[in-house]
């Protein structure tokens, strides 16, 4: 029987945020110099050009493409975000595959449990909801429809075939395939897709928010300090 977890590492678990985006959030919103000429607006454009070429991936390799281009200008840390990263040996993309068929053949009900049970009792978490209470989104009904609405796009993202693919890179050392080398290291493997994208940006959405409400006086807009 697998133990529950204690108070007290549920606790700790709460006051643990997502170390990648909350150090990524911290420097795009409190505008450090090298962030200046980016800022939200500069993130917006980054996540668009992103969609772009989840569609167009070869517009990365034009040296003179609009994309390319303007990618450069960025920090070098903020483009990585949304790059392949690779992915641990237990990664098996038969399952994958296997998940993006269970979601094609039971859309409607999964999307009906979500809708209709799992967000319902996530939002009563009393320990758990607070940054969502904090940001005042569920009083107006027309956030409540939003993020319902964006919920819904996220899970088809990653659940659909190819929102999350993981592709494998060639062999460092050629000299190992020779007949007579050494066994070969296997190659390492990679994973992209829009499913992966949008939930990078999921992740840089709530360590945005939490960033927000712990710094107010450098997340007000800026006329406004």
């Amino acid at each position: 029987m697998t133990a529950r977890w204690s108070q007290p590492e549920l606790e700790g678990a709460r006051r643990e945020g997502d170390g990648l985006a909350d150090e990524l959030a911290a420097r795009v919103l409190a505008r450090e110099r090298e962030f200046l000429d980016s800022g939200r607006l500069g993130y917006n454009y980054l996540l668009w050009a992103a969609d772009t070429l989840l569609g167009a991936p070869g517009l990365s390799l034009v040296s003179r493409s609009t994309i390319a281009t303007e990618l450069a200008r960025y920090p070098r840390e903020l483009v990585d975000y949304f790059s392949p990263i690779e992915v641990p040996t237990w990664v098996e993309p038969d399952k994958l595959e296997r998940a993006a068929t269970l979601w094609e053949e039971n859309a409607l009900a999964i999307i009906g449990t979500l809708y209709a049970a799992s967000l319902p009792s996530c939002y009563l978490l009393k320990k758990g909801i607070t940054v969502l209470y904090q940001t005042a989104k569920l009083v107006d009904h027309r956030y409540v429809s939003q993020r319902i609405y964006e919920t819904g796009l996220f899970v088809e993202a990653v659940m659909s075939r190819g929102g999350l693919q993981v592709f494998t890179d060639i062999p460092k050392d050629l000299s190992q395939y020779v007949d007579q080398g050494p066994a070969p290291s296997p190659p390492k493997r990679y994973v992209w897709g829009k499913g992966f994208v949008f939930a990078r940006q999921v992740r840089f959405l709530h360590a945005s928010m939490r960033f927000m409400l712990t710094h107010p006086e450098l997340a007000a807009p800026l006329g406004a300090r």
